[in-house]
């Protein structure tokens, strides 16, 4: 605010013995485009947005899956003694296949949260309506200084 009114000092100071080039119109559109402030408190209403679609996002269903290919270069062999013949040579065995490949799908829905989920939503509703309120206040406070100070500046000069 200090340096909001600061500024229309210093652009009214300037015209000083000029007809006077900026309107109260003007000064309030440059004020709410450049004010601190309000952009923090516009940027407040757009992540309470998103925590309100988060907590929508908690009951909503959720969808994952996952998936493996492998390619066995050498398979393991395991060699039994052949019972036929003691003193015979031992009989390999090859393990496993050549390729392989897995994959799943899996489909949460939570059905009971004890009411998280419910009171989240609330929450994050209740915070998004309160950013917007105070969005109104810092854009009203802007108005009224931009406005206050312009029509002292305008009295100043009569």
């Amino acid at each position: 605010m200090k340096q909001l009114s600061l500024i229309l000092l210093l652009l009214f100071n300037f015209s000083h013995g000029q007809e006077m080039q900026l309107s109260l119109v003007k000064a309030e559109k440059l004020a709410l485009d450049q004010n601190l402030d309000l952009a923090l408190a516009q940027k407040e209403v757009s992540k309470a947005r998103i925590s309100v679609g988060m907590a929508i996002g908690a009951v909503l269903p959720s969808l994952s899956s996952y998936g493996s290919y492998t390619k066995n270069h050498e398979l393991p062999v395991l060699y039994l003694p052949n019972f036929s013949k003691p003193s015979g040579p031992k009989i390999p065995i090859t393990l496993g296949v050549p390729y392989s490949a897995t994959a799943g799908l899996t489909l949460n829905q939570p059905l009971f949260t004890g009411g998280v989920a419910l009171n989240g939503f609330k929450i994050a509703r209740a915070s998004h309506n309160l950013s917007e309120f105070s969005e109104e206040l810092a854009s009203q406070h802007v108005t009224l200084t931009v406005r206050s100070l312009y029509f002292q500046i305008e009295l100043n000069y009569l």
